[in-house]
């Protein structure tokens, strides 16, 4: 059973993942089926930590698809847009207190195998998730951090399948950082520039 919730909640994820490289809405909602399911697989694997990400996974998801699903004047959709340096510090800013604080969090209160790579794990899907909520290309490289720390982390949990698929997430995130750099080119030729 808890693999037949792995493969499942990983495909979702896959799907998602897929989705949201090729620029669709429908990203977010299969995002959060996934996320669904990963809180019961973290859960039977007491990976309560990875468990409680997926919480934050689950609302972020909810903005996201609200936030995509609304169109701007003059285009059908919200843009994909390069971040400006004061916005990139304030992610990092909030990125790096909710490592902090989560770290903290892991050392006296959870059991949790690795308490550092998941509260670095934590504070780079926090950035990488506001900057994708956002449609903000800089979302795909902090994805490339993030998968290429979850490969041997799930690697030491016996959690193959996740891990193989991280790397396939990393290599979906490296395609999507060109795929959306070629949509910015051709949207900045037709659009008007935005304020």
């Amino acid at each position: 059973m808890i693999f037949m919730i792995e493969v499942v909640a990983n495909l979702l994820n896959s799907g998602a993942i897929f989705l949201a490289g090729r620029n669709s809405r429908h990203a977010w909602w299969i995002g959060i089926l996934a996320s669904l399911l990963f809180i019961d697989l973290f859960w039977t694997q007491h990976l309560y930590d990875n468990s409680a990400q997926q919480v934050f996974f689950i609302v972020t998801n909810l903005f996201g698809w609200w936030n995509w699903s609304k169109e701007i004047p003059g285009s059908r959709k919200l843009p994909i847009r390069r971040s400006s340096a004061r916005y990139l510090i304030l992610l990092i800013a909030v990125s790096s207190l909710a490592t902090w604080g989560y770290e903290i969090v892991l050392h006296h209160f959870v059991v949790a195998a690795r308490p550092f790579s998941t509260s670095l794990v934590l504070a780079f899907s926090i950035l990488a998730q506001f900057l994708l909520m956002g449609r903000r290309i800089e979302t795909w490289p902090c994805w490339l951090v993030v998968n290429g720390i979850c490969i041997p982390v799930f690697a030491r949990e016996k959690m193959f399948l996740t891990a193989a698929l991280c790397g396939i997430y990393f290599v979906i995130s490296a395609f999507a950082v060109l795929s959306w750099r070629r949509i910015i080119v051709t949207q900045n030729a037709v659009l008007p520039p935005t304020v």
